[in-house]
């Protein structure tokens, strides 16, 4: 996910279908401004960051609660209020919880870590990847 934030919200369908950005993540235009460019032929689904080997399928992304989750850790990393000591007492305990773990995950991608933190990533929303 950190590798490729991009991927998280994007349909598989829509991947197979039309050309995108690769960095900014958007489907890519035409010279008309409007029209979105479509493939010839399907990309290959196993090179994609978002493939899972062991289930011969895609991630199939967030649930609503995981992206609540996601946007209240993005909004502490925003306003550097990430759980640290002393700043915790009124929190519930499984937030507080979940935000330390996606904040030791960031960490590791930020420090070059990056092979272990998508699996953690997956073990803390109870996937296998």
């Amino acid at each position: 996910m950190f590798e490729h934030p991009e991927l998280v919200a994007r349909d598989c369908a829509t991947c197979r279908e039309y050309f995108f950005d690769d960095a900014t993540g958007e489907i890519k235009l035409g010279p008309d401004r409007k029209t979105p460019i479509k493939r010839q032929k399907p990309p290959t689904c196993e090179a994609c960051p978002r493939w899972d080997a062991e289930t011969k399928r895609p991630w199939p992304g967030f649930t609503d609660a995981e992206w609540t989750v996601l946007g209240l850790f993005r909004f502490c990393v925003e306003f550097n209020c990430l759980p640290r000591a002393g700043g915790a007492e009124d929190q519930e305990p499984e937030t507080m919880i979940t935000l330390v773990k996606l904040k030791q995950i960031r960490d590791q991608a930020e420090a070059g870590e990056r092979a272990q933190h998508e699996a953690d990533l997956m073990a803390l929303i109870g996937r296998k990847k």
